[in-house]
């Protein structure tokens, strides 16, 4: 049977766990099975920082420049651990063209107004306390927000981020913890 503490506390990826295996969810949450950090995963996470740190640099109105920004990439990418050398340069080599191919059009379109990099959130739904951390929030001219998860795997459509539950979360968070009106959701 399931434990009662199960439900108090979920975030979007708990959800979709479950959605996808429940035993996997139970192991997980209840039984706190430790689970060997993939290299897809560590990727996505130093990517996570590196963006914070340039979205945090552009907030301070002293944007990182673009060879300071691919440094610092590499330098978290060697601090990730990956055990396999040949795995990490594969990453370090798409991860360097994928913020190349990031900062390129950046630089042609006005600085977005970010209000939050990393953002942590709980809000309460009912009887459960709704967790995440929103990668990026941008106010819009008109007050509203957009609101921006980013992702190192496949492309994903703007289908796909209307469609999100992970963003639904966030522009409920958005509304609850700070009053925002999300105008846009996007993956990137």
């Amino acid at each position: 049977p399931p434990s009662a503490s199960l439900h108090s506390r979920l975030s979007a990826s708990a959800v979709q766990t479950y959605e996808t295996c429940p035993l996997q969810f139970k192991l997980e949450r209840e039984w706190k099975i430790p689970d060997e950090v993939p290299a897809a995963m560590q990727y996505g996470a130093v990517m996570h920082r590196v963006l914070r740190a340039y979205y945090d640099s552009v907030r301070m109105e002293r944007p990182m420049a673009d060879d300071d920004l691919i440094q610092f990439f590499r330098d978290d990418l060697a601090q990730a651990g990956m055990q396999d050398r040949y795995q990490h340069d594969l990453y370090e080599a798409q991860g360097v063209q994928q913020l190349r191919d990031f900062l390129t059009p950046f630089r042609r379109t006005p600085v977005p107004q970010v209000l939050h990099t990393e953002e942590f959130f709980d809000v309460k739904v009912g009887e459960v306390t709704v967790v995440g951390r929103i990668d990026r929030i941008d106010r819009l001219p008109d007050g509203a927000v957009v609101i921006t998860d980013y992702k190192t795997g496949r492309a994903q459509s703007q289908e796909d981020a209307d469609e999100s539950m992970q963003l639904s979360i966030y522009a409920l968070a958005a509304r609850e913890k700070w009053g925002y009106r999300a105008d846009s959701l996007v993956l990137y």
